[in-house]
């Protein structure tokens, strides 16, 4: 089976202040054109620039350690990464989605995360979501050992707030009460993933 070519698709809304953001897109370069047909018809109309790519990855919003560990996964010509803490979460959500089809019948998947989403054909969707399964152990061992002697991403904000103001730390609110609400990686047996 021939490598499949990916692209990135960024989208460009500027000097539009009402238009619609549409994020940017990770796709094989044989569902660029209906991908591009697809959203002109709900009435996404920008200008985009499109790159060949062969690496990639995908990221939730929030997080403080840019030194965190990551996972790369194959998908047919494409090495995609997601930091450990992500696996399960991107692994639950890529069970869940639901088949799609562009007006001439090519079938995908969409799977978004903060800032960009993949388009996957059926035969990518099942390598990933096999290898997510296959990788969730190791990663959340991973997160784990990472996460283990650092503070949560909330109290490194609050000291920073405090070094701003020039204000001990004990004047900053403490808006999460005991527990980091806001934070993204808990151990997952408290099922806070």
């Amino acid at each position: 089976m021939s490598k499949t070519k990916w692209c990135f698709l960024h989208f460009n809304a500027e000097g539009d202040l009402n238009a619609q953001v549409v994020k940017a897109h990770i796709a094989p370069a044989s569902l660029v054109r209906p991908l591009l047909t697809d959203l002109r018809g709900r009435g996404h109309s920008h200008d985009h620039t499109r790159k060949e790519i062969r690496t990639t990855g995908m990221d939730q919003p929030g997080m403080v350690h840019v030194d965190r560990p990551w996972e790369a996964f194959h998908l047919n010509g494409l090495s995609f990464s997601l930091p450990c803490e992500d696996v399960l979460s991107f692994h639950t959500r890529i069970a869940k989605l639901e088949v799609r089809q562009f007006a001439g019948g090519q079938l995908y998947y969409k799977l978004h995360s903060w800032l960009s989403c993949i388009v996957l054909r059926p035969v990518h969707k099942l390598a990933l979501q096999f290898q997510l399964a296959d990788r969730i152990a190791k990663a959340e061992e991973r997160a784990l050992v990472f996460y283990a002697d650092k503070k949560p991403g909330a109290e490194i904000l609050r000291d920073a707030c405090a070094r701003a103001r020039n204000v001990p730390v004990d004047q900053v609110p403490v808006l999460t009460g005991d527990r980091q609400p806001n934070d993204r990686f808990f151990p997952k047996e408290r099922g806070q993933a």
